[in-house]
């Protein structure tokens, strides 16, 4: 699993993600750089969203590999399991 991916892993909260943003958008704001960002709520997402379309859509999309795995390793499992 990359470093960038927090969402299901031990001791890396959103909130701790999104200290990392700010202070990558604030050093790029200073260079006078572009970021771009992409939010995914997985959670609510997992069961309505149909993965491997998206996968799909990326990939002939010319997105970033890395994008396509880190979306591709996020766990596919129906929210009444995880609930459970």
């Amino acid at each position: 699993m990359r470093d960038e991916q927090f969402g299901f892993r031990p001791r890396h909260s959103t909130s701790l993600q999104l200290a990392r943003l700010v202070e990558r958008m604030t050093g790029n704001f200073c260079e006078k750089r572009l970021t771009g960002t992409v939010f995914l709520d997985v959670a609510k997402a997992s069961d309505t969203v149909w993965i491997d379309g998206l996968l799909y859509k990326l990939t002939l999309l010319n997105f970033p590999s890395y994008v396509v795995r880190t979306i591709s390793s996020c766990p596919r499992w129906p929210r009444a399991l995880i609930q459970s």
